[in-house]
């Protein structure tokens, strides 16, 4: 692959990282790694976000020859005929940095960059200072690179060969390519000369049963907690003993745990380690399900949708899982055992139990609410977006004094979202389980004008 530096300081100039960011502006979700509405850039910005982070066809007369070189070279982009083609890389830009991806942008792609990849980026670019880093599960480079901003060199491991690739583009377009260094290896493998300061990784937390094909890049095995106990082991083997493991990871849970996070704090206690835990975000377990059949559809074309569906559902509640929420981790190997948690957005249950009136709301009361809700809806997790748009939410804002109503009348969100919507949770359907996300959103508003309380809210319980 040629050095492409040059060709990141171009890709600056010309304005491709900040239609990027502008696109993500006018969005509802701040961490969605791919927009699609056409730029409001002109010029070679707009040729640029059209081709390498939209992956559509657009005019190459903007572009320089030398630049095309470039692009090609690089598999960013072909050119024929005054046209720029995708290629077999895109492109995303966050907090200053370039990324590389399948062009596919596919869940089922070897290297693939989520929401949950920005987030974690975010999280490792506040890290202290270090010498030496390592990143598990390397996947794209975003996280290497976000975490060669603190640390005089940084090593990206990752079993998936293509994320070596990707990897040096990545370092290599935002100049880090000299303080980065990529290696296709399991970490079992992974034998250096000397333990690292700091160690992080972002593995793959997805429960996914045995007999169902999924991409590595989110198989957690049938728990989802696979990987997540692995990273700790191999994190803590590769990292010094006074060093700093940080982690983003999913879990499934209920009200009283999150599954991930006890048996981390198990191991955490038993040896000594402080952690903390930073809970930002909660959905019903069958969202989760909800996006794992469309991420694994075409990987298990003998199986029916509905049937894939109804598989996960039954393996889901046997694990007794009825959420599904991403953490950050922080952990100092040298410590005295202390393990504290806590939950930056509080997540409702479904099955929390309503408490409250019961008569007929007041108009000014369900104006009050939806008020709330409306603020609410604006910052709902990326997993929403990915399953349903605004025809969902829109239809609720019609319908919201029904749907307060109910709420009010029914024991629990579960039964209130089954009494307006009596398929988004039980039917062979997809997209409607993402309606109890904006639901509870709803049941969220109405406490916080006082007009219900719930006795159970879900926490990231340690004890």
């Amino acid at each position: 692959m040629p050095h492409p530096e040059g060709l990141g300081r171009y890709l600056r100039a010309a304005g491709l990282g900040d239609a990027i960011d502008f696109e993500r502006r006018m969005q509802f979700d701040r961490f969605e790694p791919w927009m699609s509405g056409v730029s409001m850039q002109e010029g070679a910005a707009a040729s640029l976000y059209e081709t390498l982070h939209c992956g559509r066809t657009s005019r190459s007369t903007d572009i320089p020859a030398s630049q095309r070189s470039a692009l090609s070279e690089c598999k960013l982009a072909q050119f024929s005929d005054g046209e720029m083609l995708p290629g077999r890389w895109r492109l995303s830009h966050f907090r200053n940095l370039f990324c590389a991806s399948d062009a596919a942008l596919e869940r089922a792609s070897q290297v693939y960059v989520g929401d949950d990849s920005l987030l974690f980026s975010r999280f490792l670019l506040s890290l202290p200072r270090a010498d030496r880093g390592l990143d598990i599960g390397s996947g794209s480079g975003l996280s290497t690179v976000a975490l060669a901003q603190n640390c005089g060199s940084v090593v990206g491991i990752d079993v998936v060969a293509e994320c070596s690739e990707a990897g040096y583009l990545t370092a290599g377009l935002n100049g880090l390519d000299s303080r980065c260094s990529f290696l296709a290896s399991a970490v079992e493998q992974f034998t250096p000369q000397a333990r690292f300061d700091t160690v992080v990784g972002n593995p793959p937390g997805v429960p996914v049963p045995a007999g169902i094909a999924y991409s590595p890049a989110g198989n957690g095995g049938d728990d989802g907690t696979v990987n997540v106990l692995r990273f700790l082991e191999a994190g803590a083997e590769l990292c010094r003993a006074d060093g700093l493991l940080a982690m983003r990871f999913q879990s499934v849970g209920s009200a009283r745990e999150i599954l991930a996070i006890r048996r981390i704090a198990d191991i955490a206690r038993a040896r000594s380690w402080d952690v903390e835990f930073f809970t930002d975000i909660f959905v019903p377990i069958e969202v989760r399900t909800a996006l794992t059949v469309r991420n694994a559809q075409s990987l298990n074309p003998g199986l029916p949708k509905d049937e894939l569906l109804a598989r996960l559902d039954r393996e889901m509640k046997r694990l007794g899982a009825t959420t599904y929420s991403s953490s950050l981790m922080r952990v100092r190997l040298g410590g005295s055992g202390q393990v504290t948690s806590q939950a930056l957005h509080t997540g409702l249950s479904l099955d929390a139990r309503i408490r409250g009136r019961r008569s007929p709301l007041a108009r000014s009361d369900i104006d009050r609410t939806l008020q709330k809700f409306i603020m609410a809806i604006g910052n709902m997790p990326g997993i929403y977006w990915r399953l349903a748009d605004w025809t969902e939410l829109t239809k609720m804002i019609q319908e919201f004094a029904t749907i307060c109503q109910s709420i009010v009348g029914s024991e629990s969100p579960r039964e209130a979202l089954a009494r307006v919507y009596p398929l988004s949770l039980t039917g062979p359907y997809v997209r409607p389980r993402a309606l109890s996300i904006p639901f509870l959103a709803a049941v969220k508003s109405l406490c916080l004008t006082g007009i219900i309380e719930l006795e159970e809210e879900i926490h990231a319980a340690t004890d």
